[in-house]
C-alpha cells in the first residue's frame, strides 16, 4: 500500500477516536503532541511493521514512516485558541490565536518539507527522495474575538508568493469538522502532500 493512503487511513481510524476523545477532555487542553499520539496510536493498530519501524521527532521532521520500500515525512501542525486567564478566572491573553506567526510557521515547515530533497540524509537507499506530507488541524469557533480566524489562512490554504514557485502541495483529503460539545470550538484536519 502506498504511504500516502497508509497516512490516509490511520487519520481515518484517528479521526473517530479524537471526536469522542473530545467528549472527555476539551480541545482547549489539546496540543500538538496529543494530536500525534492519536495518529501514531492507529498507525500502530492499522500498520503495525511500518510504525514500529518509524521515529518521531527524526532529523527535524515530527516523523519519519518507513512502510515497505517507501520512506515519507510527515510534519505536524496543531493549532487551537488558549485563553489565559489569572487564578480569579478573569481573561489575561490569548496564546496561539491566529496570526501571521503561526502562518509563518506552517510556511517554514513546508519549506522545510520541500527542501528536504536536496538534504543528503533524507533519502532512501539508492537515492530516492521521500514522500513528503503535512498534517494540518486548526480550531474554530464563531464567536471568538479575533482580527483573524484560522479558517481565513487554511480554506483554503494559499502560499504566500515567496513560497508558491518553489512548493508545490496538493490537499489529498480534508475531514469534516468534530464539535467539542465542553468548549463550542470545532476541529478541521487536512493533510496535503509536499513536492
Amino acid at each position: 500500500m502506498p504511504v500516502a493512503e497508509i497516512i490516509k487511513t490511520a487519520l481515518d481510524a484517528a479521526w473517530p477516536a479524537i471526536g469522542e476523545e473530545l467528549g472527555r477532555v476539551p480541545l482547549l487542553l489539546w496540543n500538538e503532541s496529543v494530536f500525534r499520539f492519536f495518529f501514531i496510536r492507529s498507525l500502530l493498530r492499522l500498520y503495525p511493521h511500518a510504525a514500529c519501524q518509524s521515529q518521531i521527532e527524526w532529523n527535524r521532521f515530527d516523523l519519519l514512516l518507513q512502510a515497505d520500500a517507501e520512506i515519507a515525512l510527515v510534519e505536524f501542525k496543531f493549532y487551537g485558541y488558549n485563553v489565559h486567564r489569572d487564578v480569579a478566572g478573569g481573561v489575561r491573553r490569548m496564546k496561539g490565536a491566529p496570526g501571521t506567526q503561526n502562518f509563518r510557521a506552517t510556511c517554514e515547515c513546508l519549506s522545510k518539507l520541500a527542501g528536504a530533497g536536496v538534504n543528503p540524509g533524507v533519502v532512501q537507499d539508492g537515492g530516492q527522495t521521500a514522500s513528503k506530507f503535512l498534517i494540518l488541524a486548526y480550531s474554530h469557533k464563531d464567536d471568538v474575538q479575533t482580527r483573524r480566524t484560522y479558517p481565513s489562512f487554511y480554506d483554503p490554504f494559499c502560499l504566500p508568493l515567496d513560497l508558491a514557485g518553489y512548493v508545490q502541495m496538493e490537499l489529498l483529503r480534508s475531514w469534516r469538522a468534530i464539535f467539542c460539545p465542553q468548549t463550542g470550538y470545532e476541529l478541521f484536519c487536512k493533510l496535503f502532500e509536499i513536492a
